[in-house]
């Protein structure tokens, strides 16, 4: 088990004459804020309070984990020396802040949404994107990134919202979210299809597949209620398959459709990727044959 800093209580302490905080589960060091130290307590006897030594990680003989706003070590094991008590009450790292008059710090949890889909959003589709994150980052799946504090993931990505299919109740939308590693890139087998509106639990996506995804999907009915430019460019990147078919599928063509109508230019994808301007031109052409008159069997 792990402690999640930013949401569980832990225990006063006063370690080598300073107030601290410390938990017998350990804390994931990708969390600490900046400013603050972390470090573990072994003891290979019967009272780490007398006989403790301070560690940088979790080793053989590991009885807990302090957090403090200033160093207790430099960088070596440090002897406590019976220079330990904890206090016995439990309290939140806001309610320490609060009690010793420090600035609470920056949230370093990794599993925080990047970009930033509140950021940018327009009128009509920010209640609906507040509503989807909020109701993310309360789930099940959300919590245990967090308390996991996985090392190779650093940030979620909403890749889409999906509406409900036609005919069907309106909160039976679906919203998919990627992890990031910690060059930005999306793992395709890290992702999961939230269902914000109801209490149905996320369902891992095993391999990227914007066919079975997103156009099988826009096929049943769905439509697009939010897309990041920086995914578009990713469902462009696949878009060249289709580019010599007699007939484009009717999710594609739905999709290049939304493009047209949602300003999804070969100008903004450029922008986000410059790599595919190989392609623009045949996914432009594309987008002409899905909105023309004749419909998507034209070449």
């Amino acid at each position: 088990m792990t402690t999640d800093i930013y949401e569980d209580k832990m225990q006063l302490a006063e370690v080598l004459g300073h107030m601290a905080l410390f938990s017998d589960e350990t804390v994931p060091r990708n969390i600490v804020p900046d400013g603050w130290y972390c470090c573990s307590l072994e003891a290979p006897g019967d009272d780490p309070l007398e006989e403790g030594v301070l560690v940088a990680g979790d080793g053989r003989y590991y009885c807990g984990t302090i957090l403090s706003p200033v160093p207790l070590m430099d960088g070596k094991p440090k002897p406590l020396d019976g220079r330990m008590s904890l206090s016995g009450d439990e309290i939140t790292l806001a309610d320490f802040c609060r009690q010793y008059g420090l600035a609470y710090p920056e949230d370093k949890r990794r599993f925080v949404f990047c970009p930033d889909p509140l950021k940018d959003a327009p009128p009509e589709t920010e209640q609906l994107l507040r509503d989807t994150v909020n109701a993310i980052q309360k789930s099940d799946l959300y919590k245990e990134f967090l308390r996991d504090g996985r090392e190779d993931y650093y940030r979620m990505e909403l890749s889409c919202i999906l509406s409900a299919p036609e005919g069907s109740a309106p909160d039976n939308l679906t919203a998919m979210v990627v992890c990031l590693d910690a060059d930005g890139e999306p793992d395709d087998d890290e992702t999961f299809l939230f269902h914000p509106c109801t209490d149905r639990e996320p369902v891992q996506l095993w391999g990227g597949n914007w066919d079975r995804d997103l156009f099988d999907e826009l096929e049943k009915g769905r439509g697009i209620l939010y897309m990041p430019v920086s995914c578009h460019a990713a469902v462009w990147s696949q878009l060249d398959e289709y580019g010599t078919e007699d007939r484009l599928p009717e999710g594609v063509a739905k999709y290049l459709r939304y493009c047209h109508d949602a300003g999804i230019t070969p100008e903004k994808i450029l922008e986000e990727s410059p790599a595919l301007e190989y392609m623009t031109g045949a996914v432009s052409r594309m987008m002409e044959r899905a909105c023309s008159p004749e419909g998507m069997v034209m070449m």
